[in-house]
């Protein structure tokens, strides 16, 4: 007998097999489909389970459906063949389909899910290629006036757009019918279809939706007034688009009618589909038919339910020679039924809502982070299912602002989850190298904590204002060599990552990298960085994977053995430095830069090498050093561009901070004449400390939510109980658009509400940033972050002018989601081309903006004030 919890189980919810006042409960102990009906609408299965538990072993085996009583008592039980709902849908094999000539069968296999999943979405693309000329009004005239065939559900989910090859694709033909016959309803005519969906995407209007076909009016739509959504950028007015479609319907209602497919020039005859096979296959045991109804399936009306693999078991009777194959076939597909099973139900989160597949397997979240916008993914959901989201067996995200203090306060008791250790690099030994970011060992994490944290306290930052000075001056000569006042078109996306690369070079290693340099990326260290994020995020949803890919034994064995160099490029680097600063006999002959004494992060880590050798080895010194690099390069740079894109898009927010700045100029507060800050001169000016605020708001560097693992108390979030051992994390792209906390425009770039708000609401703001995380695992680097910010963003400011190369700039982002363009070229009245454009984003693990294009004018004065004010 199988563990209650584990023996009832219901597919799904308001789709075949279940739900609402009728659900179809499998019990798995007795291998039979029971279906619970009841006069009241459930909105989920757990009641009918309930009600099913208390009579399943005293109703006979013919017994297909109960019906129950709101309080569960049985009022009458059906054996009649029609309630069976064990019945499938026969699918005959391909070769068995007879196909008119000139149509291509698809497989399924062929077909590719897009980065869309949820209920009733089953939008793929082909990976054949189609004609590139048609367009939507075309495809559709294709359909109905030549092939006889009437699509009946378009709508937006339904379309592909392939913007490089000018192409419309439909898909989704589940309601398609040849015009005229069973299943055709003029309800659902195509013409309506498309300016449904025109209209639908215009307005983002969604109400049609919950109307029903027979009375969605399309008069109505064509005669009210189409208000373009905020969101939706348009390439012509809406009334061109309105033209397109009103004259393509007037020449379709105007034109022949096709009342039957046969009057289509070219229409489809198929074939009748081949009837399913007999089957009067019976489950024995012992040599003996089972007692009770432990049959997968009987008669020719009770088809496959558990699909091929159970179809291909041979009659088991004692008689009958062993097919060992099959059993072993049989025994796998029961493991693989299990665990999927076990997953969903075993792990005490199944009242949790979700993605259905989520519930059974990590693949979900593998695959939505390998589409790369997870963090888009997570805000929908928390945005339909609440403060709590099931997004794997044994993972949940969270919402919910007060769990902050809970998960990740100090000595809480949550440590880091196996997602961890997956970005740990190898050092030529094979070993791996643990930073304070990977670290899983609360104690160990304390420890190493300790050892350098002075080298990041805030009190150390004038200390490590040269160093930035530094690269900063050789940032600005390389502008000015390159871009300053010669017209062309500044890459500064790429340009900012060279420059917050070099910055912690400068800061490790008192030497940069030499990306501002040469203009370059050097020995590939941002596309080997670039690529670890990428394998690193998706894997990381399945950390076993990287124990047989990049950390697998042999591999790591290799490397020992000198076979293979699994280092990176940062790694030799920083290796290579640190053989330039000590004895590489014994690390403790430590040499600083004889040329201006400066302390840099690796002088400082060895002093504590030195105070330590045991606890800070080699080892860990180079891991520090490389943890630098990794994490204090890429996040800064996405800061920087996040600034500087939404100060140039917003001209009122760029104009108050230099007013802030040019009064502080005015008033002798900026005593460097090449332009540079200094962080004292700054770091307390109201809206600048708005404006970075709001840049990490808006745009935090992390895409994933920083997971942990529950302790044995378990964790209480909204009335759900999450039990210990569970996955659970808060993702700051989801926390920081909570409205509770910072307004009803959290979605909105809007740095004045962190000047606007009282005294308690910008302390609550601020204790919800989750930017750089929270509490003992705060980024360690954080004041190093803002110390590059807030001295290079006003120094950049008070040299240089910029502006976009285009007025249409190509980096369509609003604050971190997809924002739709619809564009409409080559107008005439038969080719309409929809385009949705996305934000290039380069990995999950980190939202890494690109295309981010500018032109660079050089001040004739190094000043805050409007240059044509300077005479």
């Amino acid at each position: 007998m199988l563990k209650p919890k584990e023996r009832f189980f219901a597919p799904s919810g308001n789709i075949f097999p279940g739900g609402p006042s009728t659900w179809h409960i499998m019990d798995w102990d007795q291998r039979r489909l029971v279906s619970v009906a009841m006069d009241e609408e459930l909105e989920s299965e757990d009641p009918a389970i309930e009600h099913l538990q208390k009579h399943i072993d005293n109703i006979a085996a013919d017994v297909f459906e109960i019906w129950v009583s709101p309080q569960g008592d049985l009022v009458s039980t059906s054996t009649d063949q029609k309630d069976d709902n064990t019945r499938c849908p026969y699918h005959p094999p391909l070769e068995a389909t007879e196909r008119p000539d000139g149509i291509e069968a698809i497989s399924r296999s062929e077909l590719e899910e897009l980065d869309r999943l949820g209920p009733l979405v089953d939008l793929v693309r082909c990976l054949r290629s189609s004609d590139p000329d048609k367009k939507l009004v075309a495809v559709v005239n294709e359909l109905n006036l030549n092939l006889g065939i009437a699509h009946q559900d378009i709508a937006p989910r339904n379309l592909l757009i392939d913007e490089e090859a000018d192409s419309i694709k439909m898909f989704d033909f589940n309601f398609s019918v040849r015009i005229g016959e069973p299943g055709y309803a003029e309800s659902r005519n195509d013409i309506k279809g498309i300016i449904f969906t025109i209209y639908e995407i215009i307005t983002r209007d969604e109400t049609l939706r919950a109307v029903r076909h027979e009375k969605q009016n399309v008069l109505e739509i064509e005669q009210k007034e189409w208000v373009q959504h905020p969101d939706v950028r348009l390439d012509h007015p809406v009334s061109e688009f309105r033209k397109v479609l009103r004259e393509w319907s007037e020449k379709r209602r105007r034109g022949k009618q096709i009342t039957t497919y046969t009057e289509a020039p070219n229409f489809i005859d198929w074939p009748d589909t081949p009837q399913p096979p007999l089957s009067e296959t019976f489950v024995y045991y012992d040599g003996k038919p089972a007692t009770k109804l432990l049959m997968l399936w009987i008669k020719s009306e009770r088809y496959r339910y558990f699909g091929d693999v159970i179809r291909k078991l041979p009659r088991m009777e004692t008689s009958d020679a062993l097919n060992p194959w099959a059993y072993l076939t049989a025994a796998l597909v029961g493991l693989l039924v299990t665990k999927l099973v076990l997953n969903k139900y075993g792990n005490g989160l199944n009242g949790i809502p979700g993605p259905a597949l989520a519930a059974f397997t990590d693949l979900w979240r593998f695959l939505d982070v390998y589409r790369r916008r997870p963090e888009v993914t997570q805000i929908d959901l928390h945005e339909k299912y609440g403060s709590a989201v099931r997004l794997g067996p044994n993972t949940v995200s969270i919402a919910d602002p007060a769990a902050i203090q809970t998960i990740y306060a100090h000595n809480s008791g949550y440590t880091k989850s196996d997602f961890y250790p997956v970005q740990q690099t190898i050092n030529k030994s094979g070993k791996r190298l643990i930073t304070l970011f990977t670290s899983q060992d609360e104690k160990f994490h304390s420890q190493l904590r300790r050892s350098v944290s002075n080298a990041y306290a805030m009190s150390t930052l004038v200390q490590f204002e040269p160093f930035v000075d530094s690269t900063t001056t050789e940032f600005f000569k390389q502008l000015d060599q390159r871009y300053a006042n010669q017209n062309d078109v500044l890459d500064f996306g790429t340009w900012l990552q060279y420059y917050a690369f070099d910055v912690i070079g400068e800061l490790t290693y008192s030497k940069r990298l030499g990306f501002v340099d040469h203009g370059k990326d050097v020995d590939n260290i941002i596309g080997n960085l670039e690529w670890l994020l990428n394998y690193a995020a998706p894997v990381g949803q399945l950390p076993i994977l990287d124990s047989l890919l990049l950390k697998n034994p042999l591999r790591l064995q290799l490397t020992k053995w000198g076979f293979t160099n699994s280092s990176s490029p940062v790694a030799i680097f920083a290796r290579n430095r640190m053989l330039a600063r000590v004895d590489p006999e014994k690390l403790g002959d430590m040499k600083f830069d004889q040329d201006n004494g400066r302390r840099d992060f690796l002088s400082r880590f060895l002093e504590a090498n030195q105070k330590d050798p045991e606890f800070m080895n080699n080892d860990r010194v180079l891991a520090l050093t490389v943890a630098n690099m990794f994490a204090g390069s890429d996040t800064t740079a996405i800061t920087f561009r996040a600034i500087f894109y939404y100060l140039m898009k917003s001209p009122a927010d760029m104009k108050t901070l230099m007013a802030e700045l040019a009064e502080e100029e005015k008033a002798g507060r900026f005593a460097r004449e090449d332009g540079l800050v200094s962080w004292n001169e700054v770091r307390d000016l109201p809206f600048l400390n708005a404006v970075v605020k709001e840049a990490l708001r808006c745009h935090p560097a992390a895409g994933l939510m920083l997971e942990r693992i529950v302790p044995a108390r378990g964790l209480e979030v909204d009335g759900h109980h999450i039990p210990s051992g569970t996955i659970v994390g808060v993702n700051a792209w989801v926390l920081h658009r909570n409205k509770d906390i910072f307004g009803h425009d959290a979605d909105r770039w809007r740095p004045s509400r962190w000047i606007e708000a009282s005294t308690e609401q910008k302390r609550r703001m601020e204790n919800y940033m989750f930017a750089f995380g929270a509490g003992s695992r705060t980024c360690i680097g954080k004041n190093i972050s803002l110390l590059e910010m807030y001295k290079m963003v006003p120094a950049l400011l008070r040299r240089y002018e910029l502006e976009f190369p285009s007025a249409d700039n190509t980096w369509h982002l609003n604050n971190g989601k997809l924002l739709p363009i619809l564009a409409l070229s080559n107008i005439c009245k038969h080719h309409l081309m929809i385009s949705l454009l996305d934000t290039d984003f380069n990995t999950a693990w980190f939202v890494k903006q690109s295309n981010f294009n500018v032109r660079l004018r050089r001040k004739h004065k190094i000043s805050f004030l409007p240059d044509e004010r300077q005479d």
